[in-house]
């Protein structure tokens, strides 16, 4: 038969008394432990401010356990224990239950920022989009306005005579003015005259011989640019790779059969007919 945990108690005394050395060491630790506890007399501020906050919240859920006895003073007794029981209740809610709560609350409040932040975004993005393309339209239509052919346009359709008789009468004296100065510069003075004639306005509407004309300049040079010569010596270089391919042109075996060119020996190639 089982002992009870009274009589197992019991037995354990009367086995330590038997032993003088075992039950003097027994003591000597018990008043030891004794000992190691402090009075609240004993204790530092801090500790004694703990344990007065612990003695308020016990005095607080009996004071509740109290006035919910109070509110219903008959209740019926209390019924078998269970397997499964809860634990009474002081009407707070745990702590797990809370930080549970705030957690959740935490995280739905920081995904709600950050979508805040994504529409934000979306919404600077857009407009810059919406500023930059105002901004480009304004511009092209500043720029087509100050435009040689929209500025002829606008003198052709205005109904004033004699605002046209003055723009004629200014560009006349703008153009003899040119002229004279022209034919009588020197080098230098004539070489910026002529640089009138090449710029890009120019070119864009193809007024430079008629330019050349109003000013009294002859013998303009033909403009090359520098992207024409790149252009042809990018096709020279590409038909000369072609016919020195080994499908297309072999190469002779001689040590005479060389060409001579610009001082450049290379060996001579036959093209195949195959």
């Amino acid at each position: 038969m089982a002992l009870s945990g009274k009589e197992r108690l019991r037995r354990w005394r009367e086995k330590r008394k038997s032993d003088p050395v075992r039950d003097a060491e027994y003591i000597r630790k018990t008043k030891l432990w004794n000992d190691r506890r402090k009075t609240n007399a004993e204790r530092s501020e801090d500790e004694k401010r703990k344990i007065r906050k612990q003695w308020r919240a016990a005095k607080a859920r009996k004071k509740n356990r109290e006035k919910i006895a109070a509110f219903c003073p008959e209740t019926p007794p209390d019924s078998p224990v269970s397997p499964i029981s809860t634990p009474p209740s002081d009407g707070r809610r745990p702590r797990q239950a809370v930080l549970r709560r705030n957690r959740k609350k935490e995280k739905n409040d920081l995904k709600r920022a950050q979508e805040e932040g994504i529409r934000l975004k979306k919404q600077v993005a857009k407009w810059k989009k919406r500023f930059q393309r105002l901004e480009a339209k304004t511009n092209k239509e500043k720029a087509n306005n100050d435009s040689p052919n929209s500025k002829s346009k606008q003198d052709a359709s205005c109904k004033s005579t004699e605002k046209i008789r003055r723009q004629l009468f200014q560009r006349n004296i703008l153009q003899a003015s040119l002229k004279e100065v022209y034919r009588n510069g020197n080098v230098r003075e004539k070489r910026a005259l002529r640089l009138i004639c090449y710029t890009k306005i120019a070119k864009k509407y193809r007024g430079r011989y008629l330019m050349s004309s109003a000013l009294g300049l002859t013998n303009l040079k033909t403009e090359t640019t520098k992207n024409t010569k790149k252009n042809f010596n990018n096709l020279k270089r590409k038909v000369h790779d072609f016919f020195c391919r080994d499908d297309i042109s072999s190469s002779t075996a001689g040590k005479k059969e060389t060409k001579t060119r610009h001082k450049v020996k290379v060996q001579k190639r036959l093209m195949s007919y195959e």
